[in-house]
């Protein structure tokens, strides 16, 4: 049941002065705030009451064990020949270094974060924009624990709320739903300003009940994205190996098309690379029946 406490707060939250706040938030001219403004301007959406309080409802799921995670990593115009040197052993198949990672929806420049999708690569295909007919590397990995995530999007559920403070409450996650989920192009980066304080500041709970986010992708819905701190991610995923793929079009979305695979090298060994139809291809990538085969990974 809903407590006392939590009740009053709800009763304090007045709709109009809500959807002022929020309409307000969203004219604000983000290309000239830092992350400190947009921080306070998130809290005053948020806020009510005399003593200024935040009370959001995070939804939590968990991936079972053995859960596929897939994650692409662009390969350079002039790196196309086997072995490649951008992928050339495990450590190139984890985060990026964060010495060249730039501001995305959960990180700030310089934090390296590993974004995967679960269970179906046609999503990350989509949402790094990758051009058809390019190559690149398709990483796959698998949990080895069951994943625990903070989802963000996730429909509120606190029990006991009346109809009207379910409304509030709603209100106030759809707003962060948004905001997180705008869609950022070149030019528009200072946008993932606010989605980054969101995921940090309201969505980011203690490591003995999360272990990675769980939020919608932009680019493929109703799917969902997941994203690691580096060193949940090594310890929780196992990496399983890596496809030089490309995509195409179809009617019904797209193919997927593996040219070259690679089990996971122990230590430091580099990949040993192998064609369609060996061994190696049909234990890691099933998926792919033949190199041009109109088949999407899942």
């Amino acid at each position: 049941m809903l407590d006392t406490d939590t009740a009053n707060h709800f009763s304090q939250i007045e709709l109009g002065e809500l959807q002022r706040k929020i309409h307000a938030f969203r004219r604000l001219p983000f290309h000239r705030l830092d992350r400190e403004a947009v921080s306070n301007a998130l809290l005053d959406v948020l806020t009510f009451g005399p003593e200024r309080r935040a009370i959001l409802a995070p939804q939590t799921g968990t991936y079972p064990a053995g859960t596929t995670f897939y994650r692409i990593r662009a390969l350079q115009p002039n790196d196309h020949i086997l072995p490649l040197r951008d992928m050339r052993v495990a450590a190139d198949a984890w985060e990026p270094p964060a010495s060249v990672v730039k501001a995305q929806r959960l990180n700030v420049a310089g934090e390296s974060l590993l974004y995967t999708t679960p269970g179906d690569a046609s999503v990350v295909v989509a949402e790094t924009r990758m051009p058809p007919s390019t190559l690149f590397s398709l990483i796959r990995y698998s949990s080895r624990t069951p994943i625990n995530v903070t989802v963000i999007g996730g429909e509120p559920g606190l029990m006991g709320l009346t109809s009207e403070q379910h409304l509030k409450l709603a209100m106030l996650m759809n707003f962060l739903e948004h905001e997180f989920t705008r869609d950022v192009g070149i030019g528009t980066e200072y946008l993932y300003i606010a989605s980054e304080i969101i995921a940090k500041d309201y969505f980011d709970l203690p490591p003995e009940v999360q272990d990675a986010w769980c939020y919608p992708s932009v680019a493929s819905r109703p799917a969902v994205n997941v994203a690691f701190r580096p060193a949940v991610a090594r310890t929780k995923l196992a990496l399983e190996g890596v496809s030089i793929a490309r995509w195409s079009p179809t009617d019904d979305g797209i193919s997927l098309h593996g040219l070259a695979f690679a089990e996971a090298p122990v230590g430091s060994a580099e990949f040993r690379w192998h064609t369609h139809g060996t061994p190696v291809q049909e234990a890691i990538f099933p998926e792919f029946v033949d190199p041009e085969s109109q088949t999407t990974a899942r």
